[in-house]
Formats: C-alpha cells, sequence, structure tokens
C-alpha cells in the first residue's frame, strides 16, 4: 500500500511538474514571439538576407552604430569610399567610432539627439556629403546612422545636369523669340510686304550672326559662352537688358570643376539681379569677366550688376548666409550656395558700392587650357 501510494504521488508530481512545464513554455513562446514582432525563424532569416542584400546595393556609404557609438555595421560602398580616402584597416567594427572615425561626429547626433543634414567634411583628401540622424526606438535613442557620398562625383553629376539644364533653357527662349519671329514673317508676308520682308530677314540673321560672334570672341570656354548665350536668350523672355560688357575676356578653363562652380556661381546671382527687378519698368543687367595672369597664377574676377532696388547696408552680411531671405521661407539658398562655390574655389565674393541697384564681385583663382596660353 505505502508503494503504491508512492507510486502516485511520484505520477501526480510528474503530472503537475510537465503541465507547470507546459505553460511556462507557453508563455515563453508567447513571450519571444512577441519580442519578435510575430514572425518565424525562417522568415527572420529571410528578412535579414533581404536587408543584407538592400544595404549593400544602397550607392551611398551607410555605417550605423549603437547607442554607445560603438560601429555596428558598414556597407560594401562605405568600404570603398574608406579605401579611397586612404583607410585599409576595417578591424574597428564593435570599436567606438570617435576613435577611428571621428570626423563623422555621430557622437555629437547621439548626445544632441539632432540629425545632422547635408554636411561636408575631409577625409583624407576627399570631400563627403554626410547625412547624420539618430535611431529611435519607442522614442528612446538606440544608434546613429551615417550615409555619405563622394562629392566629386555629385559635382560630376550636377555638371551634366546643368549642361542639360541651360541647353533647355536656351532651346526655350530661343523657341520663343523664333515664333514671334515666324508671326512678323507671316504677317509681312500677308501684307506683301516683300522689300520690308527681306530687310527684317537679313537684319534678324546679321544681328544673330553678331551676338554669337561677339560672345565667342570674348568668351573663349565653350561651356561659359553657352551659358552667357543662354542666359542672354532668358533676359529677352523676360524683358531684361543683359550686356556682356565690351572689354570682357574669358579663355578656356583648363578645370572642368572650375567652370561648373563659375556656372553655379555666376547662374544665381543672375536669377537674384532678375528677381530683384520685377517691379521695374526698365530692368538691365551688365556682366564684366576679367582675366588677369601674373607670374604664377591667373586670376578671374567677375563682376555682375544691376539696377534693382539695391540691399539695405544692415543685410549685407546676412544675405550670404543659409536661409535667410526676405522673400519668404523656403528660400535663401541662392547666395549661400554662391559663397560655397567661392570658398570651393579658395575665392572672395563682395558687395561693392554702385549708384542704383547692386554689383557682387566675385575673384577667384583661374587656371586656363594650354590652347589659350597665347591670350
Amino acid at each position: 500500500m505505502a508503494q503504491e501510494g508512492n507510486n502516485r504521488l511520484i505520477a501526480i508530481a510528474i503530472g503537475i511538474g510537465m503541465l507547470i512545464g507546459t505553460g511556462g513554455a507557453v508563455v515563453l513562446a508567447r513571450k519571444i514571439k512577441n519580442m519578435l514582432v510575430g514572425l518565424e525563424p525562417p522568415e527572420i532569416a529571410r528578412l535579414l538576407e533581404e536587408r543584407s542584400a538592400m544595404l549593400q546595393s544602397i550607392k551611398e556609404g551607410v555605417i550605423a552604430v549603437d547607442e554607445f557609438g560603438r560601429v555596428m555595421l558598414m556597407n560594401a560602398e562605405a568600404i570603398r569610399l574608406l579605401r579611397q580616402a586612404g583607410i585599409e584597416d576595417f578591424s574597428f567594427t564593435g570599436q567606438e567610432i570617435t576613435v577611428y572615425l571621428s570626423a563623422f561626429r555621430l557622437q555629437k547626433v547621439l548626445e544632441e539627439s539632432t540629425p545632422q543634414m547635408d554636411e561636408e567634411m575631409e577625409l583624407g583628401g576627399i570631400t563627403l556629403l554626410t547625412t547624420s540622424v539618430p535611431i529611435r526606438v519607442k522614442g528612446e535613442i538606440v544608434g546613429a546612422i551615417v550615409t555619405f557620398r563622394d562629392k566629386t562625383e555629385m559635382n560630376q553629376l550636377a555638371e551634366r545636369l546643368t549642361g542639360v539644364s541651360l541647353y533647355t533653357e536656351a532651346l526655350r527662349a530661343q523657341a520663343h523669340e523664333f515664333m514671334n519671329k515666324l508671326h512678323v514673317i507671316m504677317g509681312m508676308v500677308h501684307l506683301r510686304m516683300y522689300d520690308k520682308l527681306e530687310h527684317y530677314i537679313m537684319d534678324a540673321v546679321e544681328h544673330h550672326q553678331v551676338e554669337i560672334g561677339s560672345i565667342t570672341r570674348q568668351i573663349r570656354d565653350p561651356v561659359m559662352a553657352g551659358f552667357v548665350l543662354g542666359k542672354l536668350s532668358r533676359a529677352r523672355e523676360v524683358g531684361v537688358s543683359f550686356e556682356l560688357t565690351p572689354g570682357s575676356h574669358l579663355p578656356e578653363s583648363s578645370q572642368a570643376q572650375t567652370t561648373h562652380e563659375l556656372i553655379t556661381i555666376l547662374g544665381n546671382l543672375f536669377d537674384n539681379a532678375v528677381e530683384a527687378m520685377e517691379s521695374l519698368e526698365h530692368k538691365r543687367i551688365t556682366l564684366s569677366l576679367y582675366y588677369e595672369k601674373d607670374q604664377k597664377n591667373g586670376c578671374l574676377t567677375c563682376i555682375l550688376c544691376d539696377n534693382g532696388p539695391g540691399i539695405p547696408e544692415g543685410l549685407v552680411k546676412a544675405i550670404f548666409e543659409k536661409g535667410f531671405s526676405t522673400k519668404g521661407e523656403s528660400r535663401g539658398m541662392g547666395l549661400y550656395l554662391v559663397t560655397q562655390s567661392v570658398k570651393r574655389l579658395q575665392g572672395s565674393i563682395k558687395l561693392i558700392p554702385a549708384e542704383q541697384g547692386c554689383c557682387f564681385q566675385t575673384t577667384i583663382p583661374y587656371i586656363i587650357a594650354g590652347n589659350d596660353e597665347h591670350d
């Protein structure tokens, strides 16, 4: 009897243990599933593979750190750019980023919990454009991520886009002019004014040839000549008298980057001038380009003037700041981009006195192409 009682107690204990174990396993399984957002292990493995594939396919370099600033991952593009900057040792994964890559300033993002957008930084002789943002989970900072690209590559892309934009703008303005002239020709044909029509066509052709010939003689750089011709067409379209001063001279540059930055500088100054003169009846813009060469280096001075309302003396310093504008929100980028381009060219820009309106003078180092050495 005693043996049967012991066996019964053992069976009951085993049953209770199994029930407790089963209940605990169910609770633990539910808790783990909630932590895994309801995903099964095969689904988790597939998500990790997909995330890795997406991360490696991104054209931007990506580096992520945890809340302590330790490097957790980086993609192939990040490794390529770091190698380009002269960094070959990537054993710092799991180490604090401030020790190896302090230039990215991710520690600052973690401490201040504020994103750093579109910042330029120098690393190993290359310029990177970086964006750093904190990573939040349920309102708490759990890390930070930085994405970056080689600014030189972006500039090359921007140069192609700028060329297409200038070409499109010039074609649009010329098409508008051409349609106006066709209307005049059609009217003269209907009126049978053939003699006057002949003189009109001859004058139009001669004016067009003189204009192109004058620009190409003064501006030897074909990209800049196209830029100025495009702005001439644009000026006529909006009722602005745009003149390239007779003494202007611009040799062809040996550096495509200089031409790209110069287009950014003059393009933004021109657009700002046109916008400033919107309410005027008679609008005028003059552009002067002066190239000087000393024993060592060449120097280009660009002066763009308008007859607009001018800039109040108290705002002269503020107009070059990012986001500053008197024309409303989401403005104030034009002159900021101009100053950034001038800095990259190691030049200077200033507002010079004018009887009416305002004049911007930009001075930059300028190395001419070999076939223009005689100028």
